[in-house]
């Protein structure tokens, strides 16, 4: 209690003047009171609806502290960490009694940032550290998200592996899949529902070995395709090497290149008897074949025009010029700074522009931005 009327006094400038409780002994510190000026009152025995606000926002925080255990399936040895939550969410919702503020609207008066929030007890996948790990390690670790931590910027997790909870901040969440099978034992409670792990990294290894092997300097060796893959990584592991001989066969799956080379190209028109010293030449598998003539130009417009990377490089044209006047104004009207004086000590921060070219969806310029 002296520890929670010091904080009240140095975060929020606040006063407590008056304190009930249920003759609870820890909170008899009459001495205290006293020299704090606090009126102190009890409730009388087997009366609690004597502290009716009280046991009704108790109440409130029991019923949705039961909800998030019931939707994820987490025993009750998990209820701290539930009611810890709850008491986040509610602080943070909009009530009529306060005029559709919240809480800690009224308190720090700011909106609460809700960027944090997550569904409690669901899939989360968090960063392993670097210091503790080597290149073939697990560069994530299967958790249960638990709520934020006050005062830090990070989530807590509780590792199902150790049975033991941390904080990070690198974490992939997966809100609709839950770890806990209330039908197991308490030892093995916790279950894989990874949303499809491990067909997505055996399609796209598969992809890249036949893609690769295929385009090996125009030879045609046989590639790996799909024969009864594991349902497990440890099994992959363990069986991946006597089922790549039964696997051997030219695939019938056709060769695309990867979708990430979509973004790049050399040239639309090449001739057939151009020498090449790279070995994969991306002319050689992008096309625009498919592509109707809006797109192909506006394609073209892109590398084909290059954006100034300075302003001694920018200020030799007038297009350039003009686009750093008309932003030089739109500042100016928004009054966005004010001239003062550099205060002693301090020194100006700096900047630099950036330039960019937009364009339409014919692949014209629609105009120069600064």
């Amino acid at each position: 209690m002296p520890a929670f009327v010091q904080l009240i006094e140095t975060q929020f400038n606040f006063k407590l003047k008056r304190i009930r409780y249920d003759n609870a002994k820890e909170f008899l510190l009459t001495d205290f009171f006293n020299n704090k000026g606090i009126i102190h009152e009890t409730s009388c025995v087997e009366t609690p609806q004597q502290n009716s606000i009280v046991e009704r926002k108790h109440q409130h925080l029991l019923n949705v502290s039961h909800a998030l255990l019931f939707q994820s399936h987490l025993p009750t040895s998990f209820w701290s960490f539930a009611v810890k939550h709850v008491t986040h969410i509610i602080n943070r919702l909009p009530t009529p009694f306060l005029k559709f503020k919240s809480l800690y609207e009224l308190i720090h008066r700011t909106l609460p940032n809700l960027t944090q929030l997550k569904v409690f007890g669901c899939l989360a996948f968090a960063t392993t550290l670097l210091a503790s790990r080597t290149k073939f390690d697990k560069r994530a670790i299967k958790t249960i998200f638990l709520g934020v931590k006050t005062g830090t910027k990070g989530y807590i997790l509780y590792d199902i592996t150790t049975h033991s909870t941390f904080i990070s901040r690198n974490v992939t969440f997966y809100e609709n899949h839950f770890l806990y099978d209330p039908k197991l034992t308490a030892k093995d409670a916790f279950i894989d529902t990874t949303p499809n792990s491990t067909f997505s990294d055996m399609d796209r290894f598969h992809t890249l070995l036949s893609f690769d092997n295929t385009n090996n300097n125009g030879s045609n060796p046989t590639s790996f395709t799909h024969c009864d893959l594991p349902t497990s990584h440890d099994e992959t592991v363990s069986q991946d090497s006597h089922q790549a001989t039964d696997c051997q066969r030219n695939s019938r799956r056709t060769k695309r290149p990867p979708s990430y080379l979509s973004d790049y190209h050399w040239s639309t028109i090449v001739s057939s008897n151009t020498t090449h010293t790279t070995p994969y030449p991306l002319h050689l598998y992008l096309s625009y074949a498919k592509c109707s003539n809006h797109h192909t130009t506006f394609s073209l417009s892109l590398s084909g025009t290059l954006d100034p990377t300075s302003f001694k490089e920018a200020n030799q044209f007038e297009c350039w010029q003009k686009a750093m006047l008309a932003e030089l104004d739109a500042l100016d009207r928004n009054n966005t700074w004010s001239l003062v004086s550099l205060p002693p000590g301090k020194k100006v921060m700096g900047y630099r522009w950036v330039y960019r070219t937009k364009f339409n969806a014919d692949g014209t310029i629609q105009r120069h931005k600064a």
